[in-house]
């Protein structure tokens, strides 16, 4: 007798007897997976949830994925020994244990203090999501937003995707008085009433992040009369936050633009400004798809054998629903719902397919290029043309991936072995399981190519009963790549073929990550590309202080 809610992409959240999980839910504005899309604080362990009361405890839920136990009572007496462990005493645990989920799953409620649940919280990857997979549910994280640096990817595990948001086909343009940085001390003094007003700083740019420094200077303008601002930034994409201008005419410029208006007002006496209203370009006038410059980027700290992130979707500016009203935000939050949504299409279209077949299909059909046939831009400081490290696969094309060709697939007990050997039990752990870029992931990523490494990959056919793939490689700078064998055929009784393919450092350098990419092509409709990262090193433990 509990209730099981199902949160889009997040996590599940599980309320006991007694709760009104429909209030108290709403009401503690949970958030799962430390998005803080609620700007509320969770803390995730397994799937890890708690509901707000007063007083120094709170009600924390931990769902901990399939009994391990045929007797519900020795699935109790795991709950009882992890919080014994936590609170240092029997007694202190049966006065915090709450309920036992011990029949259809495995779980607990318990009222602790936030450091006790920080203490207990485990890994965000939570292995409830591998339950999923296991029993056939594909699975979609989103990515974080905490780019452009690297390595702030969340949810790496290899048995979800990993999403990322970009800008799309549509930009907001509007018209055009000097306010420096538009702190309080550079406004103080001057008078803007009714005036727009220029903030433009390049020497203190580097210090704040637009995102931070915009909603200052609008509101310090609305202090000083200020009828506008012209925001210059870096080359990355913030339109989003348009809503923080507060009303006023409100325009954000690159430091190129800021620099050209800035010599018009230096070199004119009366400096003028005309505001038009917002106009919207759509379609083939705008270079897009790009990533967004705070999506987050891999590679993945904990787990740089898989390539993360796996595919990019539209994330900026998307119109949803929200309470009883329509609401347009941005974020890998944003994107998410795209790829799950395509991920159950493709479900619907094969019912027959794995999660990791689904996974393979978006990844491997992905574009690279816009449609001018343009490389991908990432925003970012500076901006740069987009690697894996940024969208994965690419820029996610559903029409493409209802017939990707071939697929990579995966038995979900390779993702138990991968998880006895990093998240779970130690005395589960296979030593012959291997490194993680041998699972039969849609992308190869090594992270410590000394001399050479050969990695197997197997794929399925799933497109015409006859057809012939070749092989094309496009290798990382400094790395030599050689596919075994380079044709692959299939017909109406092999389905199934296997390769391996063949790294080897040309160049004996401690170096960073280069990429490249391997596309079976049939010559016709199916071109099925991996992405590939590769870094050479000399030594496994060092440090640069180049």
């Amino acid at each position: 007798m509990l209730l099981l809610t199902f949160i889009s992409f997040h996590c599940f959240i599980l309320a006991p007897i007694g709760v009104d999980a429909s209030s108290k839910v709403r009401n503690s504005l949970l958030q799962c997976n430390k998005l803080n899309y609620y700007n509320h604080k969770s803390i995730i362990s397994h799937f890890f949830v708690h509901l707000t009361f007063d007083g120094l405890n709170q009600l924390y839920i931990v769902y901990m994925g399939e009994k391990k136990h045929k007797d519900p009572n020795h699935e109790t007496a795991s709950h009882h020994n992890i919080l014994t462990s936590l609170l240092g005493s029997k007694e202190e645990a049966l006065n915090s244990i709450v309920y036992s989920y011990k029949h259809g799953f495995s779980g607990f409620a318990a009222m602790l203090t936030d450091s006790q649940a920080e203490e207990l919280a485990g890994p965000e990857e939570i292995p409830g999501t591998l339950h999923a997979v296991a029993k056939g549910i594909t699975v979609v994280f989103s990515a974080g937003n905490d780019g452009p640096a690297p390595q702030t990817i969340k949810n790496s595990v290899p048995w979800g995707q990993s999403i990322f948001y970009e800008i799309q086909q549509n930009s907001n343009f509007t018209g055009l008085v000097d306010g420096y940085s538009c702190d309080a001390d550079s406004l103080n003094g001057t008078n803007i009433s009714g005036e727009i007003v220029l903030c433009y700083a390049p020497d203190l740019a580097a210090s704040t992040l637009p995102r931070q420094s915009l909603p200052s200077a609008v509101s310090n303008v609305i202090s000083a009369g200020g009828g506008g601002l012209i925001f210059a930034q870096y080359t990355v994409n913030i339109l989003e936050n348009l809503y923080q201008c507060q009303g006023i005419p409100c325009v954000l410029v690159d430091f190129e633009i800021a620099n050209k208006i800035a010599n018009y007002m230096s070199t004119t006496s009366n400096p003028v400004v005309k505001v038009s209203p917002t106009s919207n370009v759509i379609g083939m006038e705008v270079l897009a798809p790009k990533i967004a410059a705070f999506s987050s980027r891999g590679p993945s700290v904990a787990f740089p054998g898989v390539l993360k992130p796996d595919v990019a979707a539209p994330g900026v500016s998307i119109l949803a629903a929200r309470r009883n009203s329509y609401f347009f935000d941005s974020g890998t939050s944003m994107a998410c719902p795209h790829v799950s949504a395509v991920a159950a299409l493709l479900k619907s279209l094969h019912p027959d397919w794995s999660p990791a077949a689904i996974k393979s299909a978006i990844v491997t059909t992905a574009s690279v290029r816009d449609g001018y046939g343009i490389p991908i831009e990432a925003e970012g400081t500076p901006r740069k043309l987009a690697d894996p490290f940024d969208f994965g696969g690419g820029h996610i094309n559903p029409n493409r991936a209802a017939d990707p060709g071939l697929v990579y697939d995966i038995d979900p007990k390779d993702y138990i072995r991968f998880f006895n050997c990093t998240l779970g039990p130690s005395d589960l752990c296979d030593s012959s399981t291997g490194q993680l870029y041998e699972l039969n992931l849609p992308s190869i990523a090594i992270a410590d190519l000394k001399t050479t490494v050969t990695i197997s990959r197997t794929v399925t056919s799933v497109g015409p009963a006859n057809v012939v793939y070749k092989a094309v490689v496009e290798p990382p700078a400094g790395v030599q790549v050689v596919v075994e064998p380079s044709t692959l055929a299939f017909d109406g009784k092999a389905k199934i073929r296997s390769f391996k393919v063949t790294f080897t450092a040309t160049r004996r350098v401690q170096g960073d990550y280069t990429f490249g990419s391997l596309v079976w092509s049939d010559g016709a409709d199916h071109s099925v590309r991996i992405p590939i990262a590769v870094r050479t090193v000399i030594e496994e433990f060092y440090a640069d202080t180049s």
